[in-house]
């Protein structure tokens, strides 16, 4: 949750380390985790444009020395897995994402080194918080609480 900026307010939600989602029949599924190195010549699913995880695998993968080929472009983290199981690619995610999309047909595993994402509120600075958005946060952390045994990690 990178944002540096004096009229806003972050607070931390939770944060946790990116997994690959591969196709179950892929060759890399024979391994406990994959190195960036792994992935050189894999086309890969990426986020959109502006994402801010595609900045961070992008980055990632030109730290390794590792070119990163993106095949295809999409918003989300379920789509990105739908693409995986249909054999375009592979998808660098947030283990929420590969967890939701299980019965898809696809295997995560834990990336090395590791990448890790951060998820977070963001709320005016100097704003009292209606009683609304604060029963929101407190479902929201409820429910992020029953899915921390995916490896994640309140923040």
């Amino acid at each position: 949750m990178p944002l540096d900026d004096p009229r806003v307010e972050c607070e931390p939600l939770v944060s946790g380390n990116c997994v690959i989602a591969l196709p179950a029949n892929h060759r890399l599924t024979r391994k406990h985790s994959v190195s960036l190195r792994d992935l050189a010549g894999e086309r890969m699913i990426q986020t959109s444009q502006g994402n801010i995880h595609r900045e961070l695998v992008a980055t990632a993968f030109a730290t390794a020395g590792v070119p990163y080929v993106g095949s295809v472009d999409t918003p989300t983290g379920i789509s990105a897995c739908q693409f995986v199981a249909n054999g375009l690619g592979l998808a660098i995610m947030d283990p929420f994402a590969a967890r939701a999309a299980a019965g898809f047909g696809i295997v995560a595993r834990p990336i090395r080194p590791a990448l890790e994402f951060s998820l977070g509120f963001f709320f005016p600075a100097n704003r009292p918080r209606s009683n609304l958005v604060v029963a929101f946060v407190k479902a929201t952390r409820t429910a992020v609480a029953s899915l921390l045994d995916v490896g994640l990690r309140n923040a």
